[in-house]
């Protein structure tokens, strides 16, 4: 009985040294903003031990267990929040809107949380006579430097200063400061003082266009963006989309309508849509009343996935750009597609070896225990 003991023993020890070791894992909350604003936070875990930060960029939690976690959201300046999940390998899991989310936690995988901020506010900035210069600042911080007229969104509230550049007879307006507030628009004009002849003003050189893979074509007066954050997306899942435009001409484009296309089986978007978006049966629409020449606008909104749609599958978004002023060249430049593929989850081998040769291991010394007729007891330590 001695002698089957030991060997009992002896496979047990081999297959535990055998085992992988665990790497420490954690769960990251991060909070990314273009504008440097943070909020607060507080995460409680399963076993109600609560971990909280204030107006942290990065942190990281390991060894709070497995089970379910709710993450609390403060956001600064009424924001509007969305926290999105992704994996080990940085792949996106999911998106929820909102300042509140629930989510588990194995214990045994590394986890990034990401906490995103957005205002609705916009501001602009104009000149008489226009494409003069400005400097645009929050406090001391230089936001941009350009022409007018342009136009800026997604700013936090708070205290805005324009510096109006000089022009050749002309003296410049003195430096102009203002509070934006949330979902506020806020208007900056400046006024030259150019006597009775106005000023002679040399545009720029043309600036190539601020939205990412767009290049303007010759017979076009503008260009029409249209992107996801992502390709792929599980079932049930959610992705950000960003429609835009933009004015390549050196005239004002008027009541121009960005309309996005989306089969209702397949995706939902939700009904109050940022930047006066509205739903319009299988369609999102955005009026633009007046886009100046070499202006931007943009919106980005999420989009939910069906959980009913099977793996391997996926969906087809349109987005379009019509009114009385655009000038295209042709018509397939006046619409651009999207295709997201529909997949699943990624299989974690490691996690699965382990278990199995943990199991093994556990039902060996159970055998060689029973053998002796010892009796097993096991304790737990807080």
């Amino acid at each position: 009985m001695r002698l089957r003991t030991s060997i009992g023993l002896g496979f047990l020890l081999s297959t535990v040294l055998a085992l992988p070791a665990f790497a420490a894992w954690s769960i990251t909350i991060e909070q990314p903003s273009g504008v440097d604003q943070q909020g607060d936070w507080l995460l409680t875990a399963p076993n109600s031990t609560t971990f909280s930060a204030h107006q942290e960029v990065s942190r990281s939690i390991s060894g709070a267990g497995s089970g379910y976690y709710t993450l609390t959201v403060t956001p600064p300046n009424d924001a509007e929040t969305s926290i999105q999940f992704y994996d080990a390998t940085d792949s996106l899991l999911k998106t929820v809107a909102g300042t509140q989310a629930t989510f588990f936690s194995s214990g045994a995988e590394n986890m990034t949380i990401r906490i995103r901020y957005r205002w609705t506010s916009v501001l602009t900035v104009e000149s008489d006579p226009s494409r003069a210069g400005f400097t645009l600042r929050n406090g001391t911080q230089i936001l941009a430097t350009g022409v007018t007229p342009q136009s800026f969104s997604n700013l936090q509230p708070g205290l805005y200063s324009v510096d109006y550049h000089p022009l050749r007879g002309c003296t410049p307006p003195r430096s102009q400061s203002r509070s934006l507030t949330e979902s506020a628009t806020l208007h900056f004009i400046g006024d030259y003082n150019c006597g009775t002849e106005r000023p002679v003003v040399t545009p720029p050189a043309p600036v190539p266009p601020t939205l990412p893979g767009i290049q303007p074509q010759p017979t076009s007066n503008l260009t029409l963006y249209f992107d996801t954050n992502q390709s792929e997306v599980l079932p049930g899942g959610t992705v950000q989309v960003t429609l835009g435009v933009r004015n390549t001409s050196r005239s004002t484009l008027n009541n121009l309508t960005l309309t996005q296309l989306f089969n209702q089986s397949e995706v939902t978007l939700q009904q109050v849509l940022p930047q006066g978006g509205a739903i319009r049966g299988s369609s999102a629409v955005w009026d633009v009343p007046q886009l100046f020449a070499g202006q931007s606008w943009t919106v980005t909104y999420p989009v939910r996935i069906s959980d009913r749609l099977k793996t391997g599958g996926s969906v087809h978004l349109t987005a379009e750009v019509s009114g009385p002023d655009v000038n295209v060249g042709n018509d397939a430049l006046r619409s651009r597609k999207l295709v997201i593929g529909v997949t699943m989850l990624p299989k974690t081998g490691a996690g699965v070896l382990a278990f199995a040769l943990f199991f093994a291991a556990s039902a060996a010394l159970t055998t060689t225990l029973s053998a002796r007729r010892t009796p097993v007891v096991a304790s737990t330590s807080r």
